[in-house]
């Protein structure tokens, strides 16, 4: 009813490693059922990979994982199924995102979140799984982490860097928490001037 062509989700708790093969089981035969219903009307299923065994603790943490669970719904005919990739997730999985998105490419992307995450100081409010802002104190990405990030992107044929139709532009949205001290205006408007800048430095070579 929304419009929507593409919708996130995740795997849901992971219970431990002995009962982790019963429990991705379920899934599949949840997602089987779900991407059944979302092909009908033309809905993509992207999941999303989270870390496991901290923070959040979902089931389908390392991207790897995720590719691999992607890769075996397309196998069962369900091609309608993607990754959902977040920058931010990475140093909580303790991946490196051009590596982590290169296998998402491989496999298949559906969306692409751009975050930030403070894994080096358990002290600062932000840290952890909070959705910190892009340039923050203490976070792993700024403008000039993001713009390596976008020009990956463009390697891979993700992004273009010519215009492109609008039906045909992948999708890319920024995920974060309001910089402390700035209303969620002030920091939409922080925000999306530094992916510009980001942008801009891939566009000028």
């Amino acid at each position: 009813e929304a419009g929507s062509k593409v919708i996130g989700m995740t795997s849901g708790i992971d219970h431990g490693q002995a009962l982790r093969p019963a429990v991705l089981e379920y899934f599949t035969e949840y997602m089987v059922a779900l991407a059944t219903e979302a092909k009908k009307v033309g809905i993509n299923l992207a999941v999303e990979p989270v870390e496991r065994g901290r923070f959040k603790n979902l089931l389908l943490g390392p991207t790897e994982e995720v590719c691999s669970f992607v890769t075996m719904m397309h196998s069962l005919g369900h091609a309608n199924v993607s990754v959902l990739f977040d920058t931010a997730h990475m140093p909580l999985m303790q991946e490196d995102p051009i590596t982590s998105v290169r296998l998402a490419h491989q496999a298949g992307i559906g969306h692409i979140h751009i975050g930030n995450a403070i894994v080096g100081n358990p002290a600062n409010p932000l840290y952890g799984h909070t959705h910190a802002p892009i340039g923050i104190a203490e976070g792993e990405y700024d403008y000039l982490e993001v713009s390596a990030f976008f020009a990956e992107l463009v390697r891979l044929g993700y992004l273009d860097i010519n215009p492109v139709a609008q039906l045909q532009r992948k999708c890319v949205s920024l995920e974060m928490a309001r910089y402390p001290g700035l209303s969620a205006t002030l920091s939409a408007q922080v925000a999306y001037e530094k992916v510009q800048h980001a942008w801009n430095r891939v566009v000028e070579g």
